[in-house]
């Protein structure tokens, strides 16, 4: 159990949730059944028997890719582990502050979210709607800005015309009343590096999986319309997006829980293993690490190999079997190590 899922049962202790009555659904693997049951309701995704699929899951935070395949029986195969970015919505909000505290000015901002919880909630509330909403065609998006505000730029003795003259939105964000307005490339320009960054990581694992035939985009970053644009522009063929796409995590740890042997393998994210001390060969192992145990020289902290990163496991059926010599009678403590390289040393 990683450190994260052990807190997490801690946690579970305290609210008075027994063991035996608590399971962990991974996000990607909880999206991907979800997505198979639903393409079983017919809503266009047709994943059936013998399907290798994309999921790419596009949180707030973070984006996740996995690749599946489904099995004879419906169940599902883990081809790809979980691998992905910091490309999630909320990259896109802090390109909007950005653009905030050029326009209006970084102290003015600083203050205003400082002073004004509850106008910057619903300020951001207005900007995750249109984020949502924004397609590339569109020419114009206008925001409604708070009176504390529209009042913080006055006290700062600049007009947010000021502020933008020689900059790369003059022209382009204007701002009367309570409304501001600017131009659809502006926009557009907030999720630049998010589009070319998720597009990438779809290409890359593509590369990997030539035979991969859909993609799935579930996760509540994926209902933004100019995502949705960029990925089936760059990827026509193979898109689609379940119903209620920004639930399909939620959902699909509900229909996990009530089989989990619908996860029949899963693909090894790292390769796992512990450090031994084999015996000491003058033209492969380094002079440092050289030790004289037990009447003969051995070499340290080499990495012995449980599972490779890619290598396929199956949940509660795959085991590793290794005999150690115990400093003491009654108990021994081993660390387990991990890399992403396949011939750790």
């Amino acid at each position: 159990m990683s450190p994260s899922l052990a807190g997490n049962s801690t946690g579970a202790k305290k609210a008075g949730i027994p063991d035996n009555q608590l399971n962990f659904a991974l996000e990607p693997e909880a999206a991907a059944i979800y997505s198979k049951n639903m393409s079983m309701k017919k809503d266009g995704t047709s994943l059936e028997p013998g399907t290798q699929f994309i999921l790419a899951d596009l949180g707030g935070g973070t984006v996740d890719i996995t690749v599946h395949a489904i099995d004879m029986s419906g169940n599902l195969i883990e081809l790809h582990p979980p691998s992905g970015g910091p490309w999630g919505g909320t990259k896109v909000d802090a390109e909007f502050n950005t653009l905030l505290e050029t326009i209006y000015g970084k102290s003015v901002i600083s203050s205003f979210n400082k002073d004004n919880k509850d106008d910057v909630l619903y300020m951001m509330q207005d900007f995750e709607n249109k984020k949502r909403e924004f397609k590339a065609e569109d020419d114009e998006v206008t925001f409604r800005v708070p009176c504390t505000l529209i009042e913080a730029l006055k006290s700062s003795g600049r007009t947010l015309e000021e502020n933008v003259s020689g900059t790369i939105y003059e022209g382009k964000v204007k701002q009367k009343g309570d409304k501001m307005r600017i131009e659809g490339s502006i926009m557009a320009g907030l999720f630049y590096d998010v589009e070319r960054n998720i597009i990438q990581l779809i290409r890359d694992v593509l590369t990997q999986h030539p035979k991969v035939n859909k993609i799935l985009m579930v996760g509540g970053f994926s209902e933004s319309n100019i995502i949705q644009q960029a990925v089936k522009k760059a990827f026509p063929q193979k898109i689609n997006i379940p119903e209620q796409a920004r639930l399909a995590v939620l959902k699909g740890a509900v229909m996990y829980g009530h089989n989990l042997s619908v996860i029949i393998s899963r693909s090894s994210p790292y390769t796992y293993g512990i450090s031994v001390a084999v015996p000491f060969e003058f033209s492969k192992h380094p002079e440092s690490k050289k030790v004289y145990k037990v009447g003969s020289y051995k070499c340290e902290s080499n990495f012995k190999v449980f599972i490779r990163a890619g290598e396929v496991v199956f949940p509660g059926k795959t085991t590793v079997r290794h005999v150690c010599n115990a400093s003491s009678a009654t108990s021994a403590s081993v660390e387990i190590d991990r890399t992403k390289s396949n011939n750790p040393t």
